[in-house]
């Protein structure tokens, strides 16, 4: 029985093998068995669909020549998702018209119609639709990528036809201070004028058409980029600020226009400046400092920014002096720009005494005032020049007592007020004298963050819940006319800080509730009427930000 068996089992493998022979050729035994994945097609049936893990292997279909790929596989545009396998595997990010984010893992041969279609499954916008910008260049839909020259980390921008058109010659026409009577349809203007060609504004001669043809590989130059740096300039700087980040995206020329001091400069002379508040918040409950950005009415934290130091905001920059009760010799600037989240620190030049104190401008020139000394008797200034961004060699020494554990300073009515927990000094750089307020040191608004605007002095009395003032030419004190819905709001406040902001009066306070605290943001216009008397309207009152327990405030407006 078992040698029966045993020849049973012999005889199929020899079938099994004659009729691998006669299938795949007898060769197949001595050159091994990879010609039979050389002979079958393993590839995916597209007429069954094709993904990572659904369709049908294509066993039995004839192998597609070398070189030749199946043009039903060509035909149909294929959408999955990239294998952490797959070679050249990169990821791009691409910004919509209306600032939508969307970050893709692509293949850097991947061809643009398959990234549309990536693209349609995260914005709903039809492939049809889409018109793809790269550095200002449209993307054609057969083009691959690595042809374009995008590699990883690379930003894209897709523009919708139904949007991309031009627009109305109404609407681009001027208002008299040289500002765009419409900023939305200027900036879609730019960007349509940056992905136009030469040949779409200025059809060329045959002779350029064929020497164009023949070169696969030549660029065109945009006719916006070929405009001097200075006129590009002007043209943004006719944009509103919010638009900032979407032009940035058009080519990197515009990327580094965008965040110039030329810009800068340009829109000052225009008038079309931009203020924005920045809040140093320190939470007593976990001992932690962290800055924020108020952006869309609320409070957008900062993590990455120092928070130690003397802080004072002088155009589009943050100055930061020492650090706090630790003495030190540091001082540094915070670059800031229309994107929340951008920002440059630049280390400057050691401060020439290791002061712990306060920081005032006025006049291009920070003062920079504090004690000196380890018992903290002595106090000296010294200045800082903001347009050679070095340490003038005088240091300033008072002529009158100055208390100990300088505090804050302020500038008003082109002096420096320098408080400390007791009483309050000035110093005139125009005179170079020193002296003391009695009048003003009457009230306790040394430590109630206070601030100027239009040589007037405010800040918010707990106590009496009003908005107190003081004019320092009259030298008398009065309050804030007209705040009553305000003030109903700010009772039983338990901090609060005053801002002059875009001309206006900003002021923070906190708010406590069963369910957590709130910390508020009102903004008052202010009007002086016959008499002398100061009226307050409020303009917006808001809450910002939620938080645990208490917490001071620290609030910097910058110009952007």
């Amino acid at each position: 029985m078992c040698c029966g068996r045993i020849c049973m089992l012999c005889t199929c493998l020899l079938l099994v093998v004659i009729a691998i022979g006669f299938l795949f050729g007898f060769g197949v035994f001595k050159d091994g068995f990879h010609k039979i994945h050389d002979s079958v097609n393993l590839q995916c049936d597209p007429r069954f669909g094709c993904s990572e893990d659904v369709g049908r292997r294509g066993y039995g279909f004839p192998a597609p020549a070398e070189g030749k790929p199946t043009s039903e596989a060509t035909e149909i545009p294929v959408r999955r998702r990239r294998s952490q396998t797959d070679d050249y595997k990169m990821r791009i990010t691409v910004m919509t018209t209306g600032e939508q984010i969307i970050t893709l893992d692509v293949d850097s041969q991947e061809i643009v119609e398959n990234v549309k279609a990536l693209l349609e499954v995260e914005s709903n916008v039809p492939i049809q639709q889409q018109q793809l910008l790269y550095n200002g260049n449209e993307m054609r839909n057969s083009d691959k990528l690595s042809s374009l020259g995008v590699k990883d980390d690379d930003l894209l921008m897709m523009v919708s036809n139904a949007s991309a058109g031009s627009p109305a010659r109404s609407d681009l026409t001027m208002n008299p201070d040289g500002s765009a009577s419409n900023s939305a349809a200027l900036q879609q203007h730019i960007i349509t004028l940056s992905s136009l060609s030469l040949e779409q504004l200025h059809p060329p001669h045959t002779e350029i058409q064929n020497l164009r043809a023949n070169s696969e590989s030549s660029v065109i130059p945009f006719p916006i980029m070929s405009l001097p740096q200075d006129i590009i300039v002007d043209i943004i700087a006719r944009v509103e600020r919010c638009d900032d980040p979407t032009l940035s995206l058009v080519s990197k020329r515009f990327r580094s226009t965008v965040s110039s001091p030329e810009l800068h400069a340009r829109r000052s002379l225009l008038g079309r400046t931009e203020h924005r508040l920045y809040v140093l918040l320190d939470d007593y409950r976990t001992s932690k400092k962290c800055f924020y950005v108020l952006h869309n009415r609320r409070l957008v934290p900062i993590p990455t920014l120092p928070t130690k130091g003397s802080f004072v905001a002088a155009g589009s920059k943050i100055y930061v002096f020492g650090e706090d009760i630790a003495y030190s010799r540091t001082a540094v600037s915070i670059e800031c720009t229309s994107q929340s989240q951008s920002h440059t620190v630049k280390t400057l030049p050691s401060m020439p005494y290791m002061l712990t104190g306060a920081a005032s401008i006025i006049d291009g020139k920070i003062y920079v005032s504090g004690n000196c000394d380890y018992d903290g008797d002595e106090v000296s200034m010294v200045v800082f020049n903001t347009e050679t961004q070095m340490w003038e060699a005088e240091i300033i020494e008072p002529d009158i007592e100055v208390g100990p554990m300088i505090w804050s300073s302020l500038m008003m009515a082109g002096k420096i007020y320098i408080m400390d927990y007791r009483s309050s000094v000035f110093y005139d750089p125009k005179e170079r004298t020193w002296g003391r307020d009695q009048m003003l040191d009457s009230k306790k608004w040394r430590v109630k963050g206070a601030c100027v605007v239009d040589d007037v002095l405010y800040y918010y009395d707990e106590d009496e819940n009003c908005l107190r003032t003081y004019d320092p030419k009259k030298r008398c004190w009065g309050v804030v006319n007209g705040l009553d819905d305000l003030l109903a709001q700010t009772i039983g406040s338990k901090g609060s800080e005053t801002v002059s902001y875009s001309g206006k009066l900003a002021l923070f306070f906190l708010k406590e509730a069963v369910r957590g605290n709130g910390i508020w943001f009102a903004e008052i216009s202010l009007e002086r009427r016959q008499g002398g008397e100061i009226w307050g309207q409020v303009e917006r009152c808001h809450q910002v930000l939620s938080i645990e327990g208490r917490c001071a405030f620290k609030s910097l407006p910058v110009e952007l």
